[in-house]
């Protein structure tokens, strides 16, 4: 659906499906046989981190949608072509919120953290 929609709202809002795919992915961790502790304690981290995070990214990236609409007045994709030299801050803002959707500063601070560990 989300390949299909013209409206920036729509297309943010059905991105909200595939990612809780990612959610429901912690469910046969937590649900699971009882054999350690720790696969459990981490399904939980997992979970928490990208429910609060999703949560994050997408109130911001309806935020800066409706600022673009109400900006420019356009609600399709078509008519909000350009801009970004009008609106600069909002299109960053929109980016940044789109990246952390694909998990990319969470997995950098897992990185970081897993490197600061090993020494």
């Amino acid at each position: 659906m989300a390949w299909r929609t013209d409206s920036l709202k729509t297309l943010v809002a059905s991105s909200t499906v595939a990612q809780l795919g990612y959610l429901m992915v912690a469910f046969p961790l937590l649900l699971g046989p009882d054999i350690a502790p720790l696969p459990r304690a981490l399904a939980w981290e997992g979970f928490w981190l990208q429910l609060i995070g999703h949560a994050f990214a997408k109130a911001a990236m309806f935020m800066a949608a409706g600022n673009l609409i109400l900006a420019t007045g356009e609600h399709t994709l078509k008519g909000l072509a350009g801009t970004s030299r009008r609106l600069p801050l909002s299109l960053l803002v929109f980016g940044i919120a789109s990246i952390t959707l694909m998990g990319l500063p969470q997995a950098l601070v897992l990185l970081l953290s897993g490197c600061c560990l090993r020494r």
